[in-house]
């Protein structure tokens, strides 16, 4: 729960699944080439697999309060996917870990959000972890990499080429 209190004194409380709280000069997180798209990621179509290519690179530019970079972009033929941000809504790093929402266009429709976590490459995952998650504007999962899992989840999908860098 949130309490805002303006400099009039006026105050509203709301509750939230969670609340981004972020330094803008904390970093951030590009990544490109492709993933092994999961079984049961497309609703709709839950036999969907095969490779699936992605992009972006997100960050905040001279003190912005909200990130930019080159959009995050999508193609999963196998599951008639094909995702690009248009704005970034927030972006949080938190060491080798980073998670960015955006809005944007899937199948050249607007009205989609895109959640994005991912981990850097390190020893322990070669390339790094990505997870995406699409939603229509009802807030209906059309696509999701950990489908079932909560919003917070940690990525479970291992880039199988190109590479994830959390900065």
């Amino acid at each position: 729960t949130l309490t805002v209190t303006d400099n009039n004194g006026g105050t509203t409380t709301k509750a939230f699944q969670y609340l981004t709280v972020f330094n803008p000069n904390a970093g951030w997180a590009s990544g490109s080439k492709e993933f092994i798209s999961p079984v049961g990621a497309v609703s709709g179509n839950a036999a969907a697999t095969g490779k699936a290519d992605f992009g972006f690179q997100v960050k905040f530019f001279n003190g912005d309060l909200v990130p930019s970079g080159k959009n995050f972009l999508l193609s999963f033929p196998g599951g008639n996917i094909e995702f690009e941000s248009t704005t970034y809504q927030w972006l949080v790093v938190d060491g080798e870990e980073a998670t960015f929402k955006a809005d944007g266009t899937l199948n050249g429709l607007p009205g989609y959000t895109v959640l994005v976590s991912v981990i850097d490459q390190s020893s322990t995952n070669a390339d790094g972890l990505i997870r995406v998650q699409i939603k229509d504007s009802g807030n209906n999962v059309v696509y999701d990499t950990f489908p079932g899992a909560v919003d917070t989840a940690d990525p479970i999908t291992a880039v199988s080429k190109g590479k994830i860098d959390v900065h």
